[in-house]
């Protein structure tokens, strides 16, 4: 399946890989340059809303200029 939108955010806090599929749902891969021991996060959520939706993206441009990441992002499985 293919995504309908890709978006990458690339900061010095935060780069993340966004993929909207139809459905719709919201897959996202994402680490912190500055603490690469962390390694990679991932989440997402499916039938989203509109509002949802925003309040996800809006998650990771706040996360992109320092702030902690958005709670729906744990850490990806070895």
């Amino acid at each position: 399946m293919n995504p309908t939108w890709v978006l990458r955010l690339r900061s010095a806090q935060l780069e993340a890989d966004v993929f909207l599929f139809r459905g719709p749902y919201l897959d996202v891969s994402a680490y912190r340059p500055s603490a690469s021991e962390a390694g990679a996060f991932v989440g997402g959520e499916d039938g989203l809303s509109g509002a949802r939706l925003v309040q996800m993206l809006d998650g990771l441009s706040e996360a992109a200029l320092g702030a902690d990441l958005p709670p729906w992002l744990r850490p990806a499985e070895p």
